[in-house]
């Protein structure tokens, strides 16, 4: 197998990425992708996929000499399954796969009942997008995989930016629940991969905190936070977004949760809205 030598700080130690000004040499010729053993001062810290022009050479997702093949990833995402089952054992809609947090660098999976959107950040993903899905497929009842890889950060690792089904048909919408308040998700056109999982928290706290207030939700997305602001309590809610079927979407989802006459949702620019 390949080698990167690395000489890291004794800080980034524990770090999953390596970055270029930290190779000291590498051994053999890895082409993008390809699975690599890393060396942190001649000791084996892991094995990891290269990249050999982004300024993250390394990103490990091993402590050991595992190949980054199907029955591991299975493995990883069924992990990462077990835990938000474990979190949110009621919840059924959520982010599946954090990327480095999961230990599968470079890879985002989000979950809205038996449909999925990923998002793939490393050449090393790219190249096992189907072992990815195969894996999926094996864990659920999967009815769609969509692909929503049209953002600027996959350019460091020298792919095309796309968006296209890699098994099943998406839904139109999706429905989806979260905490108690359902909402309808954009699979292929909504934002990022249709909906901000990683925004839970907040928007429970958003909820809590909104009795008798006046809230305005700026950049309101699909009114996440306003709807939650309503169900809350709050006496008025004010939602903008530049996006026409961003706010079309909005006021869809505030008449799904029964708060459609206490949310009034604008289009528009937010630094035009205060004039500047």
């Amino acid at each position: 197998m390949d080698a990167v030598f690395a000489e890291r700080r004794k800080s980034r130690r524990l770090h999953l990425w390596v970055f270029s000004n930290e190779v000291a040499r590498v051994e053999g010729n890895p082409g993008p992708g390809d699975v690599v053993s890393v060396h942190d001062h001649g000791t084996f810290t892991g094995n990891a996929i290269y990249s050999p022009h982004s300024l993250i050479r390394a990103r490990i997702f091993s402590s050991d000499r595992r190949d980054l093949d199907q029955p591991l990833l299975k493995q990883r995402i069924q992990g990462a399954l077990d835990y938000r089952r474990r979190v949110l054992p009621e919840e059924n809609d959520f982010r599946l796969v954090y990327g480095e947090s999961d230990m599968l660098p470079g890879l985002v999976i989000d979950k809205y009942g038996d449909h999925l959107a990923l998002q793939v950040y490393a050449a090393g993903m790219e190249q096992r997008l189907d072992r990815i899905v195969a894996a999926l497929r094996e864990l659920f009842p999967v009815a769609s995989v969509y692909a929503r890889n049209s953002f600027r950060l996959r350019e460091h690792e020298g792919l095309p930016q796309y968006e296209k089904p890699l098994a099943g048909a998406p839904p139109d919408s999706a429905l989806i629940r979260e905490q108690g308040v359902r909402f309808n998700v954009d699979v292929t056109h909504g934002q990022k991969t249709g909906f901000y999982f990683d925004q839970r928290i907040t928007r429970r706290r958003v909820r809590a905190l909104s009795a008798g207030r006046s809230v305005l939700d700026l950049f309101c997305y699909s009114g996440g936070f306003a709807v939650n602001a309503a169900l809350g309590g709050a006496t008025s809610v004010l939602a903008v977004d530049s996006s026409e079927p961003a706010i079309a979407l909005g006021r869809r989802n505030a008449e799904l949760n029964g708060v459609g006459e206490r949310v009034q949702f604008n289009v528009a620019d937010v630094p035009g809205l205060y004039g500047r």
